[in-house]
């Protein structure tokens, strides 16, 4: 017996990527308009970790998926789709970088209107009828991690926020990096090890939040 409900449901069932990248193939635009709605977040979320304007990062993004709209004939599936635009990105961050525009590390990025929830967004807001001086000791803490994220190295940085500001696993860092798993578990720790030095001083200072 036909079920309306049960056919609307995998009608709008996600289409998987490899699929998505065969029409996008040939030629279909729209199908590559979906792979752009789904990855355009994370990856503008890294993009931002790494340069300051916001206007730059967009710049960046859209080429990323302007020279992925050029090159997607070229893809033969070897590693994911997701692998292989990650690895266009962090190519572009990096000419950036060589170019001589400003390079800066993030732990947050600012709110930027019509792009959704920050990392800030997590934190507990003290100025919303909450005690003033946990506001302000928040904010210090903020600005320190962001100070003690810029001492991390380039590819500190990259593995860094691939695993905690976009939660790759270990597998997929190293392959849109270009590095084995065991390179990207030490550069992990070094960074941590990092962090952890620079924002000692708050091991019995961070404001509870209640």
């Amino acid at each position: 017996m036909y079920n309306e409900e049960r056919n609307t449901a995998v009608m709008d069932a996600p289409v998987a990527d490899f699929e998505l990248v065969r029409r996008a193939q040939g030629g279909d635009s729209e199908a590559f308009g979906v792979l752009v709605e789904r990855y355009q977040g994370g990856l503008y979320l890294f993009i931002r970790q790494h340069i300051n304007s916001p206007d730059d990062a967009r710049d960046v993004l859209a080429e990323a998926f302007f020279h992925a709209w050029r090159k997607i004939t070229t893809f033969r599936g070897e590693a994911a789709f997701k692998t292989w635009l990650w690895r266009i990105v962090v190519n572009l961050c990096r000419t950036h970088q060589r170019r001589g525009y400003l390079w800066r590390k993030f732990f947050f990025r600012p709110p930027v209107a019509g792009d959704g929830a920050s990392f800030e967004s997590g934190w507990p807001d003290r100025g919303r009828g909450g005690d003033p001086q946990h506001y302000c000791e928040l904010q210090r803490l903020k600005a320190d991690v962001r100070a003690a994220r810029s001492t991390l190295s380039r590819r500190e940085s990259e593995v860094f926020s691939l695993k905690f500001d976009n939660s790759m696993k270990i597998d997929e860092i190293g392959g849109v990096l270009g590095l084995s798993e065991n390179t990207v578990k030490v550069l992990l720790f070094r960074a941590a090890r990092k962090l952890a030095r620079a924002l000692k001083r708050y091991e019995n200072e961070l404001p509870e939040d209640t």
